[in-house]
């Protein structure tokens, strides 16, 4: 059972401390599939990782981290995805499937494959408010029906990466595994960054050393 559902809205501060989830498997049935189910304003929820041993699966807004945002001003930073989402309704992404409210999105990556029936995307699927913000990210995972990275017309993302260039900027194989891509998420510098990688031992940058 995903943390925080109906009546049950997680609103604290989550901290997984560079922590992976492994072989944790959601359920195909029900909405709002994710590591966390429900969040509300003032949620913040940083430093986790889905491992790709995970079976990450649900209806309507399933997500690797974060269901269904109900409330303003709820912070996801510093995670990532890396299994893929399979929903069998709309709203599927990586991280983030639907906030209805204002959301802040920084330091966060997606590598899984995203399948839903519409309105997917690879990190957040449904932005809800155009104050909401998103930076520092990148994925590299297909998204069937939707968008690179997210939706929302009128959010403007900042340094955004997404591998076809679907939205956001382009970047290759090889970039992901130089460390180039790290560097270019660090914004282009070497000192007090969020985003580390042991070249030739990590095979794409995370959000925390």
């Amino acid at each position: 059972t995903p943390i925080g559902q109906d009546g049950r809205d997680f609103k604290g501060h989550f901290d997984g401390q560079g922590h992976r989830i492994q072989n944790l498997t959601t359920n195909a049935e029900l909405n709002n599939q994710a590591l966390f189910g429900q969040a509300v304003g003032g949620a913040i929820i940083e430093n986790v990782i889905i491992d790709a041993s995970c079976t990450m699966v649900g209806n309507a807004c399933a997500a690797g981290i974060l269901g269904h945002v109900w409330g303003d001003g709820v912070i996801v930073r510093n995670c990532g995805n890396e299994a893929d989402i399979n929903g069998t309704a709309q709203n599927a992404a990586g991280i983030i499937a639907c906030s209805e409210k204002e959301v802040h999105i920084e330091n966060c990556y997606n590598l899984g494959t995203i399948t839903g029936s519409h309105e997917n995307a690879g990190i957040c699927a449904w932005m809800g408010s155009n104050k909401s913000t998103i930076k520092n990210c990148y994925s590299t995972g297909l998204v069937n029906d939707g968008a690179g990275l997210y939706r929302h017309n009128s959010v403007q993302g900042e340094n955004l990466y997404q591998m076809d260039g679907d939205q956001g900027i382009a970047f290759t194989e090889a970039q992901l595994k130089s460390g180039e891509l790290a560097y270019l998420l660090n914004g282009k510098q070497s000192d007090n960054v969020s985003w580390y990688q042991v070249i030739g031992t990590e095979d794409h940058p995370v959000p925390f050393g």
